[in-house]
């Protein structure tokens, strides 16, 4: 007893001493300056990389493989936690605290600046996030230190009592009680848990002869009962300084009044597992592959291995019951690892068959053809992966091959405090056959199908960019030395970071544009890293890990995601997703089916269609447009249509109004008012046989809807009025005065029906603009207002350009000059929440509707649930929605979508229209209107135009990848209603948008058979267009008989019958972008090209942009579904699964496999002269 006594004093002595010394440690490098050049990414050679990506890795005390291994002062110079983790503090490594267990939170390096005082680097990190240490003299005095504690361990083996020794004296039955009390107070429990967490199974095979004598004592104090539950079962009790047992022993007093304070560490057993876990998993695979493991130094590591292995079993069958904390634990230490994320640790590394990845895997060809493998691989893999199974920090997930432990699939789960937060990141990680002598490769497959860049070191591509990968300059892979942890760490720590943003050389900080950057990336998270995961089928390598991460995470992402103001109808996408994966295992459909459904929006006229209705004393004509599209509607479902835009069928100002001059809102064709009882569309009685015929059909119909003003009135009213410059209408030009204009409604048509529907007669009361003042003969803008009497005006601001004219109105005009809003008159005026074009867009046209009215709001909001209860349509489009209240339109849509829910069981789609350039005007109103509203998506038009006119004057600046630019799409896709034209653009109307019409196909391949938006085809395009500016349908090639025919039928088909699964993109030229959809279950995918490349070379012979893309399987013939009569347009994919698609200049190409079920469907017939059906 005594000698065990003085040599754990003397042992304790030469611990306290080495807290002193510090030359084992290396301090990180200073980093005086803020985004210095070369701190982030670039595209190519005249850009840099983040010189920190250079060599992010964990510290490498003494262990090949960089892992957590401790240096050789142990744990009371590291003061190690419960976990035994590193980080960086004052300059020395401390314990890493794991106690959240929610999202890995990467260790921090730290910046010493002038003042001495430690300061995280974030984003401004060093030239290298941790060095190995390479110090001769450190490793002498280690292989010193592993010596003494060899020596130590040895002659306690010796020492300690036993049961089972030769000659068994009274020690050995009953020890002194005082035994566990010096063992446990010790250093050398620390010792022993330090070595026993050591990941590397290398280095501890070069140390055999201290792990064997460790746990040859570790056996023996698991093998007595009055030492197995102090030291071995039970946790620890690690001393926060204090004294040693030299001072407790003969100083006892010294402690009296000191707050001494304990951290509960792990028991040895439990320290323990992971290296047993390690252990059994190399004895696994050194049965599987023998000759990987022969040699001496393999034959060591597997006695070591079986050693370990039957040290755990052993102890886990002897198992002491666990006792309680000590009472006089000073500190609580660290909380256990949350119980909602314990299963990370389970399903951290897994094994699939070989197929169910490799079928998956960006390099599974590259690995079939694998041949003339480095020496020593395979043992390394099986090294690494034993390690990676125990040292992974939380939040990154390995899936690898059975038999193939080269080819792993990698998932990361975004850290917390980042853009990436709880968003799902997979890489494809493949070891060639020089490995260990050279890096892994990988590729990022998180990128929205090749169109989203999350990161400056992660390309769109795939592309990777870190030194140890050899993909950018740096400190690169050390052979023996780097591991793929030390990979899968830096890109955790490094790549998903706070502010991604300066990760892009020689940028300075700019808090504003990182913040900006950051916005971006979140809605990129929840929509490719989220959303995309949670489809009608989850992923079958990741499904396990995709279900418990969003289950356990719901309310935690929804409080994320809801910080972050992601577009509120993404979010109720992500949560109903999450709440169906909760109560199903299963993720529901959206709102409106699954996107994979396909749904195609049909705009179901053009501003000059012709119609003829029934007269006054008639409910039916042939020729009304109704009874035209009832006899379409076929046609039109066979060809892919699910839903169809119908015009605004209310009451307009006269019989041959669209409708967009809307009269009165309850009368559908029903009532004789304004000269005629239908409208130019039909009679009420048409609609109904129309809505009918959608139900036999399947299609859902959305109602064009006027709500922001009203015309021809049947009778003026005087009104107290003010007109206001027509480029700022906030800006007052006049006094207030009275004028006369056409603001009473009595519906007389209704009204001798007994008000039917609604008994509201609107007046001026209800009105706060108008532009025509009858007493005057004036046309202006004017703001209706309250009787200046009762509601005087606050003075003009001088500066407010109250004049309208002048140098204030000229450089408002050219945007040069920004003055305060002039002060807004109280009472009846325009309304604040609707767009600030020109100052305020309240008014647009006619009478401006009041929503501010109580009256009116209940009038309007009355008039929806009626739509949607008693005429049979399912949704709206919500015209001009910037020029009335967002907030009213809010509570419209609720009403509206929860009277759909009631009737149908299902809530009605909108949409509105904004028709404007600027993508974020668009977001806003979607901001706030949420509830999963839609907006048509004009700056993707604009973009079309863009091309198209770059294409037309032969501009340098047309490019294709800029498709989407700026767009509702790009920023916004789960809203976002495409389309290539419409009503307001064809020509001879206000909002006309030129488009080159060989182009038109081009885009309509773009919206219908990309993954994203909902696509609107127009009825100009298809049936061509009446009226002055006359067109042909769009789209049209030589059917080889003489006549025309239309592609946007074929296109349409294609989307329906070949558009889905995983897209990928292939947007590397300017002149010809493509893209794959991997198909699903049931439907065969495709393979879609668009070129704006010239059509004819110098000779007059067609010219072609040929890609090689991998897609389909080896032997597989593909054909062009667009290829005109006569073309050879085939593709045999060759034996590494690639296929030369080529796409003549200035058209569109749809490849499908030549026996694809569906195909005989192609080309469609399709009757383009609607007004002769």
């Amino acid at each position: 007893m005594a000698i065990i006594w003085i040599l754990l004093c003397g042992y304790d002595r030469r611990r306290t001493a080495e807290r002193r010394r510090d030359s084992y440690f290396t301090k990180p490098t200073t980093s005086s300056s803020k985004g210095s050049n070369g701190a982030g990414v670039g595209y190519d050679s005249g850009h840099g990389h983040n010189s920190f990506m250079q060599m992010a890795q964990p510290f490498n005390y003494g262990s090949n493989y960089g892992m957590y291994a401790p240096p050789p002062s142990y744990e009371q110079a590291l003061n190690y936690g419960k976990y035994g983790m590193y980080t960086f503090g004052n300059g020395y490594p401390q314990p890493v605290n794991y106690s959240q267990y929610g999202a890995y939170q990467p260790p921090q390096p730290i910046n010493h600046g002038k003042d001495g005082m430690s300061q995280p680097l974030g984003k401004y990190a060093p030239s290298r996030y941790a060095q190995p240490v390479n110090n001769p003299a450190a490793s002498n005095t280690e292989a010193a230190d592993d010596e003494i504690t060899a020596c130590l361990m040895a002659c306690l083996d010796v020492l300690l009592p036993s049961l089972v020794n030769e000659s068994v004296q009274d020690f050995d039955l009953e020890p002194p009680l005082v035994l566990a009390a010096i063992l446990t107070q010790s250093n050398f429990l620390g010792t022993i848990a330090a070595l026993l967490r050591n990941d590397s199974l290398e280095d501890a095979t070069k140390r055999t002869r201290l792990y064997k004598t460790t746990l040859d004592v570790v056996n023996k104090l698991g093998s007595h009962h009055a030492t197995a539950g102090p030291t071995i079962h039970h946790a620890r009790q690690v001393q926060q300084g204090g004294p040693d047992i030299l001072s407790l022993s003969f100083a006892p007093s010294h402690t009296n009044g000191q707050d001494i304070k304990f951290e509960e560490a792990q028991s040895l057993a439990s320290c323990l597992r992971n290296f047993d876990k390690q252990s059994k998993n190399m004895l696994v695979n050194a049965k599987a592959h023998p000759q990987a493991f022969a040699g001496p130094d393999s034959e060591q590591m597997l006695s070591l291995c079986r050693g370990v292995s039957d040290l755990a079993d052993f102890l886990l069958a002897n198992a002491a019951p666990v006792a309680a904390p000590a009472a006089n634990s000073g500190g609580s230490g660290q909380a256990p690892p949350c119980a909602n994320d314990d299963w990370q640790t389970d399903l951290a590394v897994l094994e699939l068959p070989d197929e169910e990845i490799m079928s998956r895997h960006s390099y599974g060809q590259v690995a079939r053809s694998a041949h003339n493998l480095a020496p020593g691989r395979m043992k390394s893999l099986s090294l690494q992966l034993s390690n990676l199974m125990t040292s992974l920090p939380p939040g990154i997930f390995i899936r690898h091959c059975a038999s193939r432990l080269d080819v792993m699939k990698v998932l990361i789960i975004g850290p917390k405090g980042t853009p990436y937060e709880n968003g799902l990141f997979e890489f494809d990680l493949f070891c060639p056959s020089n490995f260990p002598n050279a890096p892994p490769n990988m590729l990022f497959r998180t990128t929205g199908g090749g169109r989203v860049r999350f990161n400056p070191n992660l390309y769109n591509c795939g592309k990777v960019c870190l030194s140890l990968l050899g993909t950018w300059q740096g400190e690169t892979w050390q052979p023996g030395k780097s591991t793929i942890l030390q990979v899968l760490v830096s890109i955790q720590a490094m790549i998903f970071c706070d502010e991604p943003w300066y990760n892009e050389p020689g940028r300075s900080a700019n808090p504003i544009a990182s913040m900006r950057h950051n916005q971006e990336l979140q809605g990129y998270t929840v929509r490719h890293a989220m959303l995309d995961w949670l489809g009608p089928e989850l992923d079958p390598v990741w499904g396990d890990v995709v279900e418990r991460h969003f289950v356990t995470r719901a309310r935690e992402i929804e409080g994320v995601v809801s910080g972050w103001g992601v577009h509120q109808g993404t979010r109720m996408q992500l949560m109903g997703a999450i709440e169906g994966l909760q109560s199903s295992g299963t993720p529901p459909t959206t709102l409106h089916g699954n996107q994979d459904d396909n749904r195609i929006l049909f705009q179901t006229f053009e501003w000059h269609t012709t119609s003829q209705p029934p007269p006054p004393n008639a409910t039916h004509s042939p020729a009304s447009h109704y009874a035209r599209l009832t006899r379409l509607l076929p046609s039109l479902a066979a060809s892919g249509v699910t839903a169809i835009w119908l015009p605004p069928g209310c009451k307009a100002n006269s019989p041959q109004g669209n409708g967009y001059d809307c009269y009165d809102l309850w009368d559908l064709g029903e009532f004789d008012q304004k000269w005629t009882r239908s409208t130019k569309w039909g009679s009420r009685e048409e609609m109904a046989d129309l809505m009918g015929r959608c139900r036999e059909l399947g299609l859902e119909v959305v109602w064009d809807s006027v709500l922001n003003h009203k015309t021809a009135g049947d009778g003026t009213q005087e009104a107290w009025a003010v007109e206001v410059d027509g480029e700022d209408r906030r800006v007052e030009i006049c006094s207030p005065k009275k004028i006369e204009a056409w603001l009473r409604y009595d519906f007389p048509g209704r009204e001798n029906e007994g008000m039917k529907y609604s008994p509201f007669k609107w007046r001026a009361d209800h009105f706060n603009g108008i532009d025509w003042d009858q007493r005057a003969q004036k046309n202006a803008i004017y703001k209706l207002v309250d009787d200046p009497a009762t509601y005087p005006k606050p003075q003009q601001q001088s500066d407010g350009g109250g004049g309208g004219s002048g140098m204030n109105r000229l450089a408002r005009l050219a945007g040069k000059m920004k003055s305060a809003p002039p002060p807004r008159r109280p009472g009846k005026g325009w309304a604040d929440d609707v767009d600030d074009m020109h100052g305020n867009y309240d008014y647009l046209m006619f009478a401006n509707v009041d929503f501010q009215h109580p009256e009116v709001r209940q009038d309007v909001l009355k008039w929806g649930e009626w739509m949607v209860q008693f005429t049979g349509v399912d949704g709206f489009r919500l015209d001009a929605v910037q020029h009335f209240s967002y907030n009213f339109t809010r509570e419209w849509i609720a009403r509206v979508r929860a009277a759909s829910q009631q009737t149908r069981g299902r809530k009605s789609f909108v949409v509105g229209e904004i028709w404007t350039g600027e993508v974020e005007r668009i977001t806003k109103w979607l901001d706030v209107v949420g509830q999963g509203a839609y907006a048509y998506d004009s700056p993707l038009l604009y973009s079309f135009s863009r091309i198209s006119e770059d294409v037309h004057t032969g501009s340098v600046n047309a490019d294709l990848r800029t498709i989407i630019r700026n767009s509702l799409l790009e920023l916004r896709p789960e809203a976002a209603v495409t389309l290539v034209a419409n009503h307001d653009t064809q020509p001879g109307q206000a909002s006309f948008t030129p488009m080159l019409a060989s182009l038109k196909p081009l885009w309509y391949a773009f919206i219908l058979l990309r993954q994203e938006g909902y696509p609107c085809v127009f009825w100009g395009d298809v049936y061509g267009t009446k009226g002055p500016k006359a067109e042909p349908p769009a789209c049209t090639v030589d059917d080889g008989k003489g006549w025309r025919r239309s592609l946007i039928p074929d296109l349409m088909m294609a989307r329906r019958m070949f558009a889905y699964g995983e897209q990928k993109d292939y947007w590397d030229a300017m002149s010809c972008i493509a893209w794959t959809r991997e198909g699903r279950p049931g439907n065969d995918g495709c393979v879609v090209l668009i070129s704006i490349g010239p059509a004819q070379d110098k000779k007059g012979e067609a010219k072609w942009t040929v890609k090689r893309m991998p897609f389909g399987r080896p032997g597989e013939v593909y054909v062009d579904l667009l290829a005109n009569v006569g073309e050879k347009a085939e593709v045999r994919i060759d034996e590494k699964g690639e296929g030369l698609f080529p796409c003549k200049g200035m058209s569109a190409s749809v490849f499908v496999r030549q026996d694809a079920p569906g195909i005989e469907r192609f080309p469609v017939s399709f009757n383009l002269d609607a007004y002769g059906q």
